[in-house]
């Protein structure tokens, strides 16, 4: 949806949440039943609001969860700092396994192999510790470089 479009749904559903006030105002007055349809029918058009909105900005994994987000934050007595935090921190992982999700696919790689899944027994000569270390890459965090020599083949 282009963004004058969606400037104009926006518009409507704040115009509808104003005639849905007035209506109900004219309709039942003060009266506290009246004050509970009208929060349950702004609620509503404040969820859609936000979602048109969440929807507009791209963030699909707060949109996809969004109840469930808000209710965990609430749970935990986050601060509005902490729960926004906490939402961007979802959408953030979100983003990184559909990328790497991607990346995979992209590759074509024929299948995935995890190191958990390497026989250390079919190759003694590895020295196990030291390539799980590596394999945590904090090599790369300290600019240090990894050169790996020797042959593929074991049977060479």
């Amino acid at each position: 949806m282009v963004p004058q479009e969606e400037n104009e749904r926006l518009k409507a559903l704040v115009a509808r949440t104003q005639a849905a006030l007035a209506e109900h105002q004219a309709a039942f007055g003060e009266s506290e039943e009246a004050r509970r349809r009208l929060e349950r029918v702004v609620s509503q058009l404040n969820h859609e609001m936000l979602i048109a909105m969440l929807d507009r900005l791209k963030l699909t994994a707060i949109r996809d969860q969004l109840d469930t987000l808000l209710d965990e934050a609430a749970r935990s007595q986050m601060t509005l700092r902490e729960a926004l935090a906490f939402l961007v921190t979802r959408e953030i992982a979100r983003r990184d396994e559909r990328r790497i999700s991607m990346a995979g696919k992209i590759a074509q790689f024929p299948f995935v192999r995890e190191l958990d899944g390497f026989d250390f027994d079919a190759q003694p000569s590895l020295d196990q510790r030291q390539i799980r270390e590596l394999a945590t890459c904090r090599w790369i965090a300290h600019g240090d470089t990894v050169l790996l020599l020797g042959p593929t083949d074991p049977t060479t």
